[in-house]
């Protein structure tokens, strides 16, 4: 993050000239060292980005990134990842574009047992296995037919803050195959310059009773 760009997104933003300098004065000049065992290393200069461990850190950040992508909403022209889904059983495939993912190295999986650990890797390789299957599956003529179905939203708003619940459900069904995944969803927004943006998400694995006695050892 260029330092000189990110202070021109704070006075596009209209924060005050005066805070802005003060600002400035704590990133003017900075030096880290690497420590390793009792041994220290030379003196770097950091000219980039924003300061480990400052409790305005993550403010800046997040401010100098919604100007990013502000920018991508309104000099979009084409492109992007298309998604295919299809979000009622019967309802005919569409594409969705996918413009810019935010947060990826922020996310933090658990297992359904409340463990966590670095299985986000793994998660994305099952992804990936999970798409190669079911483009191999439409090339041998035994296409794999996914829906994706919401229910049980639930809102509570206060102010300019709000709490999204919703349950989903994800089905695979094909030649030999039924696979049924419900996950619950609870989303926090926050409405700035006038537009409502989530800021914190979570996603949790909704077991079955079948999945439940098989986790407590009462099935095979």
């Amino acid at each position: 993050m260029p330092r000189d760009l990110l202070f021109k997104t704070l006075e596009n933003e209209g924060v005050p000239r005066k805070l802005i300098a003060i600002l400035r004065s704590l990133y003017t000049d900075t030096k880290i060292r690497v420590r390793v065992g009792q041994e220290v290393g030379e003196e770097v200069a950091v000219e980039t980005g924003v300061q480990q461990g400052c409790v305005l850190s993550p403010l800046l950040f997040n401010l100098f990134l919604n100007s990013i992508v502000r920018r991508v909403e309104t000099t979009r022209r084409s492109g992007g990842i298309k998604l295919v889904m299809r979000e009622t059983p019967g309802e005919a495939e569409r594409e969705v574009p996918i413009w810019i993912l935010l947060y990826a190295d922020d996310i933090m999986m658990t297992t359904v047992l409340g463990h966590t650990g670095r299985i986000k890797a793994s998660m994305l390789d099952e992804a990936r296995r999970g798409i190669a299957e079911r483009q191999a599956a439409t090339a041998a003529g035994t296409p794999i037919e996914t829906t994706y179905t919401k229910d049980d939203l639930q809102v509570t708003g206060q102010g300019d803050t709000a709490v999204t619940s919703y349950r989903f459900v994800v089905k695979l069904t094909g030649a030999g195959l039924h696979v049924e995944r419900a996950y619950r969803t609870t989303n926090v927004w926050m409405r700035r310059d006038g537009r409502w943006q989530v800021v914190a998400a979570h996603t949790a694995f909704v077991l079955n009773p079948a999945q439940v006695a098989r986790l407590a050892g009462e099935g095979a």
